[in-house]
C-alpha cells in the first residue's frame, strides 16, 4: 500500500515496467486531499502504457509494447 506515492513508486520501478505487463493502482486522494491520478497516468504513459480504465479510483493500464 503506497498510501499517496503511487508516482514515485512507478519512477523508481520505471525499467521494471518495462517488463511489466498490467498495472493496477489506487489512486484514491492521499496526497494531502488530492488524486495522483494523472501523475500516475504520465509515468505510466512514458513507459509505453495505455490505460484500460479508471473506475473507483482503481487505475488498469496495460503495457503496449509488449
Amino acid at each position: 500500500d503506497a498510501e499517496g506515492a503511487e508516482p514515485e513508486i512507478l519512477e523508481g520501478a520505471f525499467e521494471t515496467l518495462k517488463r511489466t505487463h498490467y498495472v493496477s493502482l489506487r489512486v484514491s486522494p492521499e496526497r494531502h486531499g488530492k488524486s495522483s491520478e494523472q501523475e500516475c497516468r504520465d509515468i505510466l504513459a512514458k513507459a509505453g502504457f495505455t490505460v484500460l480504465s479508471c473506475e473507483k479510483e482503481q487505475l488498469i493500464a496495460k503495457n503496449a509494447s509488449l
